[in-house]
This record gives C-alpha cells, structure tokens and sequence, in this order.
C-alpha cells in the first residue's frame, strides 16, 4: 500500500488528537472567529518563517479550478504559500456567493469522500458545515485509508464571508506528518483560528 496524500491541487487545521481509529467530532462556530485580512495572513505565515517574496499573488484576476475550464472564480485577492509539508491559501472573492461557490468546489472534489467514508475509512476527527450562509467549514484531523492508498489530513478549510481560508498537510512521507501538523498549528495559533 502506498502513502499518498489524496488532494492533488493547489489550494487546508486542528488540535493534535491521539488517533485510537474512532472519529471525533469538530465543531467550529466560524461566526465567532475573528475576520482576516491579507495582513493577518502574511503575520501568519512569518510565524511559519514563510515570507512574502515565497507567496504566489493574484489581484483582481480569475481562475478555474480542475478539468472545468467553463467555471471562473473571480478574485480581489488571492495569496498561496507552500512550505515543505504544508501548503497555505487565502482567497479575498469578489462576492460571498463566489466564495461559496469555490468552497463547495472543495467540498465535492477534495473532501467529500473523506467526510462521507465513501469509498474508504477515515479515522481521526473530522467536522463540517456545509450550508448556504457565508460561514462553513471542513476540519480534518486524521487518516483515510482505502484499497490503494493512505492519506493523512490535518487540514482546516474556512469559509467566512467572502475570504476563503485554507491551510492543509501535504506530506509524501510518514515521518513528515509530525512536522507538517506542528507547522499548520502554529500558523492557526498565529491568526486565533481553531485546530481540527
């Protein structure tokens, strides 16, 4: 069996929980979180000493995501950063319906099997509020295993008004799960945001 981490894009965190193969429940209530901004994220990512000059910038652009070139999502802002095990998004949208609309992008194409147990199990922690109000969130914190692969996740997805937040593990190796999850706890405890 090989050591994969299923989501293959560009574009997710939680409390460091001891795995005993049953799931927790994440609940978050993304009202109460504190709203960020570009600056909040840059903070962020210096205390992951990941600087500016390493972000990828987008302003007042477009994008598509996956094989559907036909779906845009506009964009004021949008900021990447990877590291060696993680990788860090935010996304300032146009309006909430498209930053809803890219959220729901995730959900279906990246999460949705982990968050269901379709096709697999996943173990570990695991919470999510899909709705049609501008506060959602995917938290993950554990393993999905099925017949081919085993994938790790410590990845927070927030969706809160129009600015979209991810920070998720992107490991190819076991011994980088216990660096890359320190990591995103860090950056989350920088912004006051919640670990899965």
């Amino acid at each position: 069996m090989k050591f994969t981490k299923v989501t293959s894009l560009v574009l997710i965190g939680a409390t460091v929980l001891a795995m005993t193969g049953c799931n927790k429940n994440v609940s978050i209530d993304v009202g109460a979180l504190d709203d960020i901004d570009d600056g909040n994220f840059y903070d962020a990512l210096e205390s992951i000493d990941v600087s500016k000059d390493d972000c990828t910038v987008m302003e007042d652009n477009s994008f598509t995501m996956g094989d559907d070139d036909s779906v845009y999502y506009d964009v004021d802002l949008s900021i990447d950063a990877y590291t060696d095990n993680c990788y860090y998004s935010y996304v300032k949208c146009v309006d909430e319906d498209t930053a809803h609309d890219l959220f729901d992008y995730y959900y279906d194409n990246l999460y949705h099997d982990i968050l269901e147990n379709t096709n697999g199990k996943f173990s570990g922690a695991k919470g999510s509020s899909i709705s049609s109000d501008s506060d959602c969130y995917i938290a993950l914190d554990g393993e999905f295993e099925d017949d081919d692969s085993y994938s790790v996740y410590h990845d927070l997805v927030i969706l809160k008004g129009d600015v979209l937040l991810i920070a998720y593990i992107d490991v190819d190796d076991e011994d980088q799960v216990d660096n890359g999850k320190a990591e995103i706890d860090t950056f989350l405890d920088a912004l006051g945001y919640p670990k899965p």
